[in-house]
């Protein structure tokens, strides 16, 4: 077997139609502020940020994530207009609910005790969950101008989170490999 590693990363991919919703707001941004990184991966809310993984060991992994998942209940997530970490990245605001952080922090000590994989930035940083919408290639001065323009609009959506997905990096894009159900 291989021991080469894959970059993977764990999120909340939202069902649609709030999925295709949240893409077309990438493509948006995309065709008014010519920044399209934010399309190289589908609308996700981070929950254990890229690290990297033996690929011979991916289905031991996978199985570990089901565990993890049938261990977890579904929960309401919403979307409450835009923010931003300037000066580049501009998302859909996902506020940060008492099961959403009992669910990162779960998947974080899970996947540390469990894996060895550890989420430094979170910690570091704190969660805050969110939707990249335009970030990196977005200009700085394009920035200010995006905000200004979304930073007021209303976007309010609604769903019930009922998965858990792992992303794997297929050299040029992000990928869901595999969705997690949540036990109920």
């Amino acid at each position: 077997m291989s021991k080469e590693k894959s970059r993977y990363f764990i999120a909340l991919v939202p069902p649609e139609p709030i999925y295709t919703q949240a893409w077309q707001w990438k493509e948006w941004f995309r065709d008014q502020f010519q920044t399209k990184k934010a399309l190289n991966s589908p609308p996700h809310v981070t929950l254990q940020m890229p690290f990297q993984w033996r690929e011979d060991r991916e289905n031991l992994f996978m199985e570990g994530l089901a565990d993890f998942a049938q261990a977890c209940t579904s929960f309401p997530m919403t979307i409450d207009g835009f923010a931003a970490f300037p000066p580049r990245v501009i998302y859909l605001d996902t506020p940060l609910t008492e099961p959403l952080s009992v669910l990162q922090k779960s998947l974080a000590r899970t996947l540390r005790q469990s894996f060895g994989i550890h989420n430094d930035t979170h910690k570091n940083n704190g969660f805050v969950p969110h939707l990249t919408v335009a970030f990196r290639d977005l200009k700085k001065e394009a920035f200010l101008t995006a905000w200004e323009e979304v930073k007021d609009r209303e976007v309010n959506l609604a769903w019930e989170q009922t998965t858990l997905s792992l992303l794997k990096h297929d050299g040029q894009r992000w990928q869901v490999l595999k969705d997690f159900s949540f036990s109920d």
